[in-house]
């Protein structure tokens, strides 16, 4: 319901005064209180207001037909004649939920006995779909229908969307399907694919030789002919044709997270790794410029005697390989079973694997120099007599995916 209207009053009378400004103005609502009484409005002082607008109040009045009246008054306290306008108060409809939304197709099988179309319980379907079948008509202009129907009962107006149907033409069987690589014999010269006697073969299998095929990119044709000697489109496809040979591996190499080139890598000698897990990274050199709590990615590639390289993989299909700072020998025991004591230490010290599982122990001295790169299998003392004394940065490496960074102190 409305509570405000805007109001355009139309104001005329006989200007006597000799001309004085219009001072104010007022208005009422079926029934008038006597002048200066009703419900001012104001406007700027002038001569004559032939058009002026308020704001009509139309909360609480009932619906139907209802009377406005304005006047204004001069500035000497002349009130001009009474003007009045009929307004009408029209219900506003309530919204009611769809109940059923229905159609049907040409003939109207009466109210609420149409399709259902299942676009119910919602206030508005301007947008809902549907599906119609159409399988019982005829070729021709047909007309889909659709109403809906709110929950007193309601009905919308009946829609109606004209739209054609055509017949579709009958289809000959198809007679011989053939096919061919890159140049064309000609029709009905290529070789034949094995498929016939259908009306459709979209979806027919095909094994195709390959005579004469290069390596590399080729292309495939295949078309058909109807039992009327119609051709179909000649349709292609690219087909790729690789070497099936294979080339003895003359190089291996590997790289941490950014691709210097191909044959630029860390060379690799995969015949001598072991098969447990730290056999796998056993001469991959693990940089001391690893930052604690990062993840770095190892990829490797292979050569083969023809000059052709392999895909750059993952090692091992790991995604990435995560650096983990250890702030301390306890917490590399309690994260990894892996005992390093003393530490700080003076000429020596002893790494353990406590589980009995091989770690690749690798240790840089103060100044970034390599002293240790090893596998570790049981209880073993690392001599670093005659070394610099400060501090060592040191790598565990027993899980593919971690690597425990510690700092080492030579006292």
């Amino acid at each position: 319901m409305l509570r405000f209207a805007p109001f355009l009053a139309m104001l005329a009378w006989v200007n006597i005064g000799l001309g004085q400004p219009m001072a104010s103005g007022e208005y009422w609502l079926d029934t008038d209180p006597g002048l200066g009484e009703a419900t001012s409005f104001d406007f700027l002082n002038q001569a004559e207001v032939p058009n002026t607008a308020f704001n009509l109040p139309l909360s609480g009045l009932s619906v139907g037909v209802h009377v406005v009246g304005f006047r204004t008054r001069t500035s000497n306290g002349i009130w001009s004649h009474t003007n009045c306008s009929p307004i009408n108060i029209v219900a506003q409809p309530s919204t009611e939920p769809i109940e059923l939304t229905e159609y049907f197709l040409n003939n109207d099988p009466g109210y609420g006995a149409g399709t259902d179309a299942n676009a119910d319980g919602t206030p508005n379907v301007q947008d809902a779909m549907y599906t119609a079948s159409l399988a019982s008509l005829v070729p021709g202009v047909n007309i889909l229908f659709s109403r809906s129907r709110d929950a007193q009962g309601r009905w919308s107006h009946t829609n109606a969307r004209p739209f054609n149907v055509f017949a579709l033409p009958a289809l000959p069987e198809i007679a011989r399907t053939e096919y061919f690589l890159n140049t064309d014999p000609g029709f009905g010269a290529a070789m034949d694919a094995g498929v016939g006697g259908a009306g459709d073969v979209m979806n027919a299998d095909l094994l195709a030789d390959a005579p004469g095929a290069t390596i590399g990119i080729n292309s495939l044709f295949i078309r058909s002919v109807d039992a009327n000697g119609k051709w179909s489109h000649t349709n292609n496809i690219p087909v790729l044709i690789e070497d099936s040979t294979s080339g003895l591996i003359v190089r291996m190499e590997y790289f941490w997270d950014e691709d210097p080139g191909v044959g630029l890598g860390m060379p690799y000698d995969a015949s001598t790794s072991s098969a447990d897990l730290v056999g796998e990274v056993d001469q991959v050199a693990v940089p001391a410029s690893f930052d604690n709590n990062s993840y770095h990615r190892l990829f490797m590639r292979a050569l083969d005697s023809r000059g052709r390289w392999s895909q750059t993989n993952y090692r091992s299909g790991i995604d990435s390989i995560w650096v983990d700072i250890t702030s301390d020998v306890d917490q590399l025991h309690s994260a990894a079973n892996i005992s390093v004591y003393p530490n700080p230490f003076a000429e020596q010290i002893t790494v353990q694997p406590t589980d009995d599982q091989p770690v690749r122990v690798i240790l840089y001295d103060p100044q970034g120099k390599l002293v240790v790169d090893r596998i570790i299998r049981s209880e073993t003392v690392l001599n670093l007599t005659g070394r610099a004394s400060g501090m060592y940065t040191a790598f565990f490496w027993k899980d593919l995916k971690v690597i425990h960074r510690v700092t080492l102190v030579k006292q």
